[in-house]
């Protein structure tokens, strides 16, 4: 039941970005470079503002309940972070249910140290949406602790954790149990499962410093506020652009990661430069 109520979600998101993308311009000024392989026979996009070199680098990593999409689902989004002044990669990962929560999150982390070693002299960071950013997290804790990646099965050292995360709506896990914490679908077995909480992650790691997007009628809103406070906490430097309000001014409706899906939003951008701002470590004020 679980499994079929999840794929219904999944289509129901897919839905949601096709009718997004029909009739929306694109973003200008930036450009593309398509299917660079990265590990085992996974491709990325790179996209980077037209004559721009010596960025710092993003691995934007997206969405889709772990179950659908693939790098072009955020193409817009990622070239509207790139327009502020990055060299973004947005890489392909393996879903369910051909492959476990295990087998996303090492495809992640080899994007990142893909991204970090090629693209990232300069500063390298990880933007993820919904189940997207629960594994951004999850690859900056590899790359920063043997232990994980140990726990992940994932061989030899990776790139350094990032110097930041932009997480949006994210369908962060909390509790020892992941069965129900990722889409209700079930993460797999193994030492790793510990690691998909947030709580035991932090044990091992903390990231530098976390931008943090979400609006009062995301359905995953509660998953933001708690891990705003969970790295308040610990005195993880964290912003919140919390938007207090579920309709914009025109009467527009948000919707699950609509900064994503909709880059073109005058609310949209000014969150992408916020975080873009916060980032590169520019203080951050408060959007409530």
């Amino acid at each position: 039941m679980r499994m079929m109520l999840a794929k219904m979600f999944c289509r129901k998101m897919a839905r949601q970005d096709k009718i997004a993308e029909e009739g929306a311009e694109p973003i200008s000024g930036v450009g593309c470079v398509e299917d660079v392989p990265f590990y085992r026979d996974l491709t990325a996009d790179v996209y980077s503002p037209c004559g721009g070199h010596d960025l710092p680098a993003v691995l934007d990593v997206h969405g889709g309940g772990l179950m659908y999409g693939d790098k072009r689902l955020n193409r817009r989004f990622c070239a509207a972070l790139a327009s502020c002044g990055f060299t973004v990669v947005s890489a392909d990962y393996r879903l369910f249910p051909e492959a476990s929560f295990r087998d996303a999150a090492e495809d992640v982390a080899r994007a990142a140290e893909f991204t970090a070693r090629v693209y990232g002299k300069n500063g390298f960071y990880l933007a993820g949406d919904s189940a997207g950013a629960e594994l951004a997290l999850t690859a900056d804790g590899a790359a920063a602790s043997e232990k994980v990646r140990a726990a992940f099965g994932i061989d030899g050292k990776l790139a350094p954790p990032s110097d930041g995360l932009f997480l949006i709506c994210g369908a962060f896990a909390f509790g020892k149990s992941v069965a129900t914490a990722l889409m209700g679908i079930k993460a797999g077995k193994g030492d790793y499962m510990k690691y998909t909480s947030a709580n035991e992650l932090f044990g091992e790691y903390l990231p530098r410093r976390v931008y943090l997007s979400s609006y009062k009628g995301d359905f995953l809103r509660r998953k933001t506020l708690k891990m705003h406070e969970l790295l308040s906490a610990r005195n993880v430097p964290v912003a919140l652009d919390y938007v207090p309000t579920r309709r914009a001014l025109g009467g527009r409706a948000f919707d699950h990661v609509f900064p994503v899906r909709h880059p073109e939003w005058s609310e949209s951008d000014l969150i992408i430069r916020r975080a873009a701002r916060f980032l590169r470590g520019v203080p951050h004020q408060s959007s409530e």
